[in-house]
């Protein structure tokens, strides 16, 4: 029983739940077929597949996600493994010839004017925003500054090891919960220093800096905050004890919904709003400003240039000047600066 119960936590907790979900969905299709999920033939799981992608839509990769989650649990309960059976490799093979992977080099929606919006009302002045637009504001500037996961974010500590300003207030350095194993974290290495750089004092839209907006969180949440309460985010609502990494997309997502409500100028179709747009804005703005890969790899803690290459990486040429006009900005974990001006050059 006890090497059973190691077996089965021998994935981390975030894969364990989706695992679950896609388990659960699977058991639901096979009482609707009358058919035992634990005995399930091939010809069976590839009939599910099929509904998947023919009736459901659902991605390649994402009926892969299935494949293992499915093959994972009828072999640890003493069943066949289908993990490598030819068969389904062939038919999955086919979902991708004929739905191939469409990568998306636009922005989903505009990340200078969510920026303008922050600005101004309902989100300035910050001292005297609403618990509510305070947390939304602070979460997007430092998803945006740092240009981790909602996961990282959302484990994000401020105990006195986790948490460090500097004496000037011209940075801070952030780390995770230790209890916390990013996505792609090897147990036995640390999840890695975050330093967010503060706007340079003399710009003209501190407005948008993060460490500011920190600091003004921090102040504002401690009468708040619940005692023994270590986690840098709290709950808007009072009555809930704890936020879930989904209440960081959800905070997100929905500054983007505000912002563009309030510059009604341009259309948003909300299923695209993703929070991890963010994360791949932040460090596409970096890559268009000339930031070498090896710092990008550092700060969004990947291990392989080619998940940011493949899902991440974002054109950025139609939006620059919009994010220019804003001054200065930090992104992944930089400063970004506009470039300089004829007249600057010349004075240079």
């Amino acid at each position: 029983e006890g090497a059973t119960k190691r077996i089965s936590g021998s994935v981390r907790q975030s894969t364990g739940a989706v695992y679950d979900s896609k388990w659960s969905i699977f058991c639901t299709w096979c009482l609707s077929k009358q058919i035992n999920p634990l005995s399930v033939t091939v010809q069976q799981l590839a009939d599910f597949f099929l509904y998947l992608f023919e009736e459901k839509g659902y991605s390649p990769s994402t009926i892969k996600g299935y494949r293992s989650a499915i093959a994972r649990t009828i072999s640890l309960s003493g069943g066949s493994d289908f993990g490598d059976n030819e068969f389904l490799s062939l038919l999955i093979k086919n979902f991708c010839l004929n739905r191939p992977r469409q990568r998306r080099l636009v922005p989903s929606w505009d990340l200078g004017l969510v920026l303008k919006v922050l600005q101004f009302s309902p989100f300035e002045p910050l001292h005297s925003a609403s618990f509510k637009f305070l947390s939304y504001k602070c979460c997007f500037l430092i998803a945006l500054a740092t240009g981790r996961r909602r996961s990282e974010i959302h484990a994000l500590s401020i105990s006195e090891s986790c948490l460090r300003f500097a004496a000037d207030k011209s940075s801070v350095t952030l780390l995770t919960d230790p209890s916390f194993l990013a996505k792609n974290q090897l147990p036995d290495k640390g999840s890695g220093i975050i330093t967010i750089p503060a706007l340079p004092p003399t710009s003209d839209n501190q407005v948008l800096c993060p460490v500011r907006a920190l600091l003004v969180y921090l102040a504002s949440s401690a009468k708040l905050r619940s005692a023994g309460s270590s986690r840098l985010f709290i709950p808007i609502k009072k009555g809930i004890s704890d936020i879930s990494a989904k209440t960081i997309s959800t905070w997100i997502c929905n500054t983007v919904i505000l912002a563009y409500k309030s510059a009604s100028s341009e259309v948003l179709v909300k299923h695209q709003v993703k929070a991890h747009e963010v994360r791949a804005l932040a460090s596409s703005w970096n890559i268009f400003n000339s930031s070498s890969m090896s710092e990008i790899m550092s700060a969004g803690f990947w291990r392989s240039d080619s998940a940011f290459y493949n899902h991440y990486l974002r054109s950025m040429p139609l939006h620059c000047d919009n994010l220019y006009s804003l001054g200065p900005l930090v992104a992944a974990q930089q400063v970004v600066f506009p470039p300089p001006s004829d007249g600057d050059s010349a004075l240079r």
